[in-house]
């Protein structure tokens, strides 16, 4: 009898193996994709709290009289963004503050970055 020679692979393994390997890359590239996606609008929202911090920070330093609605445009790593600052009298009985909120949004789809808030006194 001959012996059939039994080296290598079929076609249809070499098939399965293929479909197998894209599934993987697809799903690998997909899941690549998604999580630097999240990484960079994390390094976004990180950094717009920093520009918002410091904001709240000057405003904190300055005279409670000059402390008023604001509207700024700066860059957060290179994407254009408003700085928004919005500042609402508050009088309890003969108390008077204010409530200082600072929030940063992306100009393009005005997608908000983070927001904080704060009171300050006279």
């Amino acid at each position: 009898m001959k012996r059939k020679n039994n080296h290598g692979f079929t076609l249809p393994e070499l098939l399965a193996a293929v479909v197998i390997l894209a599934i993987t890359l697809i799903a690998g590239s997909a899941f690549y994709y998604s999580n630097r996606k999240n990484i960079t609008l994390a390094k976004m929202q990180r950094l717009a709290m920093w520009s918002a911090t410091d904001r709240m920070e000057q405003w904190k330093k300055s005279s409670y009289n000059t402390v008023q609605n604001l509207t700024e445009s700066l860059s957060v790593d290179n994407v254009p963004c408003s700085r928004i600052t919005t500042v609402t009298t508050i009088t309890e009985g003969n108390i008077s503050y204010k409530e200082v909120r600072v929030e940063l949004r992306r100009t393009q789809g005005n997608l908000l970055l983070t927001t904080i808030s704060t009171y300050i006194a006279p």
